[in-house]
């Protein structure tokens, strides 16, 4: 017995080292789509209804109670001179940046019977940020209208305008964080404003590329303290503004070929519009380390805006108008297998990626006719 376990203690077996992988598919699935009679610009989502600016369209909202199935149930035609681009929603409200129709006020406490509480004549607006009774507008287009405006609203129905704040070039999105203003100023650079002076908005600190000062920013989203921003015909940079008197450059993903024109940032994945090319996809759930998750493209895209919501995307097209498309996440397993190996018995284990090897099966039938042997000597 004992010279047996001396033995089986230099026994070479050959173990074969194989694992599962997983990778992911993901699957995007039109399941609606509405004309809207323009070019669909920005959408929002409260409840059940969708709020699409439209661009010489005007404004519309649909009930999207049933998504597979959309109903338009408002349509608010566009005013003479205006264009719909960027909006807000507070309270039932959309404040519309519109273009040279100035600031758009509508009132949609009942969606599907919205009307205009006032057309503000004012710079030409493309976004609209609120804190307050104060409501600030990024304007651009038209020198020296290139500015972020100060408005009182604390009379929506009058409008009273308190100061101008000249950017050099156009806003063209604006996004409030408690205290904090952040601004796209085309060509200018990322932009950081103190409006904890509501009236008086104080300068912080900006962000332009060192070696690249033209490249147009578009659009960006805020992240704790990550700025994801996106360049037209150039790409994606994600900024530290942490510390928002130095704003210091993360990484980027460098495309002259994409044309990107918003994002969305949702649960580390960061949703693109590109607008010639469709939708893309990315990880940042590392800012540090950015990865393409997918480029996603469909017949006559022109993708404007993108708004994530669960396992859906709402979309926004310029040329097409309404879309809805399901997003599903699919996990493939791929099997591989290394060369052949060669282990001591005496030392196999449990490999540490969560495989298990075992000794041939000819080696446990060999002890068990050893063991039977053995005991009929005994007997």
């Amino acid at each position: 017995m004992l010279i047996f376990f001396l033995f089986v203690s230099n026994f070479v077996c050959y173990v074969a080292d194989s694992r599962v992988d997983q990778g992911e598919e993901w699957l995007f699935v039109e399941v609606a789509r509405i004309s809207t009679g323009g070019d669909a610009y920005t959408i929002k989502i409260e409840e059940n209804y969708c709020y699409i600016s439209c661009g010489y369209g005007g404004f519309r909202i649909f009930d999207i109670s049933n998504t597979s199935s959309p109903i338009e149930v408002a349509h608010v035609p566009q005013p003479a001179s205006g264009y719909a681009h960027q909006f807000i929603m507070h309270n039932k409200i959309a404040f519309i940046g519109n273009g040279y129709g100035g600031i758009w006020i509508l009132n949609c406490t009942n969606p599907e019977a919205p009307n205009t509480i006032i057309e503000y004549n004012h710079d030409y607006s493309w976004d609209i940020q609120l804190n307050g009774d104060i409501l600030y507008a990024g304007n651009g287009h038209i020198v020296p209208q290139e500015s972020i405006t100060v408005t009182n609203i604390s009379d929506i129905t009058q409008p009273v305008h308190v100061r101008t704040i000249l950017t050099d070039d156009d806003i063209t999105d604006l996004q409030r964080v408690n205290q904090l203003l952040y601004a796209a100023s085309s060509t200018k650079g990322f932009l950081i404003f103190d409006i904890s002076s509501q009236t008086n908005p104080f300068y912080l600190g900006n962000y332009t590329d060192p070696l690249n000062p033209d490249i147009y920013l578009v659009s960006f989203d805020i992240i704790d303290e990550y700025a994801f921003v996106v360049y037209y015909q150039y790409g994606l940079k994600v900024l530290n503004i942490s510390d928002p008197t130095n704003i210091t450059l993360v990484t980027e993903i460098i495309d002259e070929t994409v044309d990107y024109y918003s994002i969305h940032v949702l649960k580390n994945v960061a949703y693109i519009s590109n607008i010639n090319h469709g939708i893309q996809l990315i990880n940042v759930s590392d800012p540090t380390d950015l990865e393409i998750i997918v480029d996603y493209s469909y017949p006559n895209c022109g993708t404007n805006d993108i708004l994530p919501q669960e396992d859906l995307l709402f979309v926004a097209d310029r040329n097409i108008g309404f879309l809805i498309f399901n997003v599903t996440k699919q996990v493939k397993l791929v099997t591989s297998t290394s060369e052949v190996t060669t282990t001591d018995v005496s030392s196999i284990s449990s490999p540490t990626n969560g495989t298990t090897s075992f000794p041939p099966l000819w080696f446990f039938i060999i002890c068990g006719l050893f063991f039977s042997h053995w005991k009929k000597r005994d007997l």
